[in-house]
């Protein structure tokens, strides 16, 4: 205030002196109101800083002069004045002074045409009192920053829809789980609802007359702030719900609701911190004062009061409590039907993998491509996956395309097209199923004989049942501009489109690296890089494989057109040094005979043959080179014709001495009678376990005969039988005597002659432990009625055997009324009948495998 200035006192309440000056000065500060509110001048009406309703006064000349203020330098100190003066804080402090009655009303009735809002005090208010555009741009901010954090937390989060494999749904199995909900629930709606209290207030100044008329900035600033409030606690109040529903552990429930919490106080703290910062706690009255001019103004204000609480208060509130009842009524989290659709976890579709207890890895991605295009770089790649179904209608399968060693992605994340790290993939979509012949795929694809068809047929807890209860389809589709530079995976889910049903867990192929090697090369880089291991019979050279030399199974080291020492084929030598591959003296007959390299010059040309340094079992060196017979009977190996180095089963080695002379002479000397080896005792004895089957090692180093009808008696000793080793249908009765089984087609009876112990082929043990034919068309049966393997053109079921197709070779795999794939008899195909089962049909007709 201006030293000249002045000021005339009026005895407030406590009988104090207080200064009382004009609405219009209290509403200006250097021209403008606090927080960039627009001013009027001394006879417009203007609104006070604090309250919004102060009226515009005549200055009273016995007051002295009217107090003026400096105005500020520039907008932002109007806005953020740091340090105010004493006498500027007492000018903007809020004050309201008793008006005149009107003539004519009574204060009574002046009292009743009057009500004052209190308003919240929050940032959604703080536009409307101050009427700021900048303040109306911060408030927008955080709005987008409210929402934003509700969609990240509500929308962008699979884990809020689907856990565990299947759809999270509103009831929990828990009772503690669903009690928080229920309080969760409450705590919201608490709390949201002052929300809509604040802004109904903040509707009700805007759209009435008040006691000190709105700017029409602050109008507008106002009503946009009262929209704004409302979008965003509507939006909350249905976020927090399906937030609140979604969640399967009381703790984090408590964590959703602190969520939603801190969502909707953002803007209040927002408003205290604008506050602090700018010094402006005590200059703002937050309530407003609306006009009833007449009696019935006054009940047309009461209906519209009653209007304005039923739009923007009851009826959010009520839509929110009936869209609570709705997802409780239909098992479904309200943000998860408008995503989704209505959507259930019965009948999921299955992928086959080992989750469902599938040997040998059955059944991953398959992937293929035209061998044709493998040198084009946009190559499409040929994709397989087999599924299980319950519903007649055929599934849709969903597909990504990720890095290898990217965290795996949920079901739900392969349907979005997304991977584990909720980022797009590389490559995604999806494709409709077609009812597939699942023996013929799994034949295909290399599963076949892992008895996997069996055991998806079986029923119960150890089966799938297959074609009783669920159906196979397949999904075959083309990836264009396949990622073939990469490390790769593809992971596929399915779902059910009669109820939306995601399958629990998705299928993963292996490390999908394709190598387009050149010619003769047999490994290379990925996707058609440089070689680095050629053929057998190339080597390499620039990054190309080229032949060795002719005859040469390797030449790495010499290179090509030349050959490594010790590589020539068989019946070939290494000469030339390395040049080239001749052939042996003795042919077929000579192990090796490659040159030295001190001779290898000697020989040139490729029609000579190279003299043979070692020669196969039963042959040895001839002067000339050559392989020949060994001149010693019995002997397996010699040097040379006339000098055995080792000697055939049965037979010792022997050296004799030829006269006085140093020099001996070997022979091969026979073992004793049924001995096949005998180096240890030498000729005519036999060593230790080398005798023939049916005899066993005497003490005087003999093999003796075992008893009679015994096939091994190496334990027991001669004259005697091991358990277990007599031959078929005898059984052995002590140590020593094998007796013929009494029971008619018994093949072992060691417990007693009369009592069978296994039957022969055709024929089943019965509790009698007697032996009876097997049923039907049954090869092999361990019980009676328990059939184990049945006749060729028979399937087995149930231990029973039925007959395949017609015109069906064999249906192990299949089972009976069916055929494996490829078994059909001549001018017969596979092919598949409506219901899905494999068959025969003449060779005229279509082929469904192809």
């Amino acid at each position: 205030m201006s030293q000249g200035a002045s000021r005339t006192p009026l005895s407030g309440a406590n009988g104090c002196a207080t200064p009382q000056f004009s609405a219009v000065e209290l509403g200006r500060v250097g021209g403008e109101t606090p927080l960039g509110g627009g001013g009027g001048g001394p006879g417009s009406t203007a609104s006070s800083p604090g309250g919004l309703m102060l009226e515009p006064r005549r200055w009273d000349p016995t007051w002295g002069s009217p107090p003026t203020v400096a105005g500020l330098r520039d907008g932002a100190r109007e806005i953020f004045s740091a340090s105010p003066s004493q006498e500027e804080l007492e000018l903007r402090a809020p004050l309201v002074r008793p008006s005149a009655r009107e003539p004519g009303i009574s204060g009574a009735e002046q009292d009743d045409a009057e009500e004052v809002i209190e308003l919240g005090q929050n940032g959604y208010t703080l536009v409307l009192v101050s009427g700021s555009l900048w303040l109306f741009a911060t408030l927008c901010c955080a709005a987008f920053g409210q929402l934003g954090v509700l969609w990240l937390v509500a929308m962008s989060s699979p884990e809020y829809f689907f856990e565990s494999g299947q759809w999270i749904v509103p009831k929990s199995d828990f009772w503690a789980v669903n009690a928080m909900k229920i309080f969760s629930l409450c705590l919201t709606l608490f709390r949201v609802t002052g929300e809509f209290k604040d802004a109904t207030k903040m509707c009700r100044v805007v759209t009435h007359d008040l006691k000190t008329p709105l700017r029409l900035n602050q109008l507008i600033m106002g009503a946009s702030a009262f929209m704004m409030q409302y979008v965003v606690a509507v939006l909350v109040l249905f976020m927090a719900i399906h937030l609140i529903l979604a969640c399967t552990t009381p703790i984090g429930t408590i964590g959703k609701l602190w969520v939603v919490y801190m969502v909707l106080e953002f803007d209040n703290h927002l408003c205290n911190f604008i506050l602090y910062l700018c010094f402006q706690h005590n200059r703002f009255e937050w309530k407003a004062t609306v006009l009833h001019n007449t009696p019935h103004s006054r009940r047309q204000e009461e209906w519209h009061i009653c209007e304005g609480w039923l739009l923007c208060y009851w009826i959010p509130v009520g839509i929110g409590l009936f869209i609570v009842g709705l997802s409780v009524g239909f098992d479904i989290c309200p943000l998860t039907r408008l995503h989704y659709g209505l959507v259930r976890n019965t009948d999921p579709v299955l992928m086959l993998s080992s989750n469902l207890g599938l040997l040998g890895g059955c059944c991953p991605p398959q992937v293929t491509w035209n061998e044709r295009l493998a040198g084009e770089e946009h190559t499409p790649a040929n994709m397989s996956v087999p599924c299980l179904s319950p519903s007649a209608e055929p599934p849709v399968v969903y597909y990504v395309v990720l890095p290898d060693g990217k965290t795996a992605p949920s079901s739900l994340q392969v349907m979005e097209g997304r991977g584990g790290d909720n980022n797009h993939a590389l490559k995604y979509g999806k494709v409709t199923t077609s009812e597939l012949q699942l023996r013929w795929w799994l034949s295909v694809h290399g599963f076949s004989h892992l008895n996997i068809y069996e055991a998806l047929q079986g029923g119960g807890a150890g089966g799938l049942g297959l074609y009783s209860s669920n159906s196979p389809f397949v999904a075959q589709w083309e990836i264009e501009d396949f990622p073939w530079d990469s490390r790769v995976r593809v992971y596929a889910t399915a779902v059910n489109p009669e109820t939306g049903a995601l399958s629990p867990t998705p299928v993963v192929s292996a490390v999908i690296l394709r190598q387009l090697c050149p010619a003769r090369c047999s490994q290379c880089t990925a996707h058609g890089g440089e070689c680095w291991k050629c053929e057998r019979g190339f080597a390499l050279l620039h990054g190309r494989c080229q032949a060795c030399a002719a005859g040469c199974e390797a030449c790495d080291v010499a290179g090509p057109g030349r050959c490594d020492q010790g590589h020539c084929a068989p019946g070939l030598g290494w000469a030339s040094g390395g040049a080239a591959c001749l052939p042996c003296a003795g042919g077929s007959a000579c192990r090796s005979c490659d040159m030295s390299l001190q001779f290898a010059e000697a020989a040139t040309g490729t029609s000579q043959e190279l003299p043979c340094k070692e020669c196969s079992n039963g042959r040895g060196l001839a002067e000339n080179g050559t392989c020949l017979t060994c001149e010693t009977p019995g002997c397996l190996s010699c040097p040379t014709i006339t000098r055995c180095k080792e000697c055939l089963n049965g037979y010792a080695l022997v050296a004799e001495k030829i006269g006085n002379s140093s020099e001996k002479i070997t022979h091969c000397k026979i073992c004793a009678a049924h001995c096949s080896r005998c180096t240890k005792l030498g000729p005519g004895n036999c060593d230790p376990e080398m005798c023939e089957t049916g005899y066993s090692l005497s003490p005087t180093g003999q093999c003796a005969v075992c008893a009679v009808h015994c096939l091994n008696c190496t334990r027991a000793g001669p004259g005697n039988c091991d358990k277990g080793q007599c031959k078929p249908f005898y059984g052995l009765q002590g140590r020593a005597r094998c007796s013929k089984c009494l029971v008619d087609h018994c093949q072992v009876c060691d417990s007693a002659p009369d009592v069978c112990d296994a039957c022969s082929e055709g024929f089943g043990l019965t509790p009698e432990k007697s032996c009876e034919v097997c049923a039907a068309s049954c090869k092999r049966c361990t019980e009676v009625g328990d059939c184990a393997e049945c006749d060729p053109r028979f399937g087995l079921q149930g231990g029973e055997c039925f007959a395949c197709a017609d015109q069906c070779a064999q249906c192990l795999v299949a089972g009976p009324g069916r055929c494996d794939p490829g078994n059909c008899t001549d001018g017969w195909v596979s092919t598949e009948m409506t219901n899905g089962i494999s068959v025969c049909a003449r060779n005229n007709s279509a082929p469904v495998f192809t």
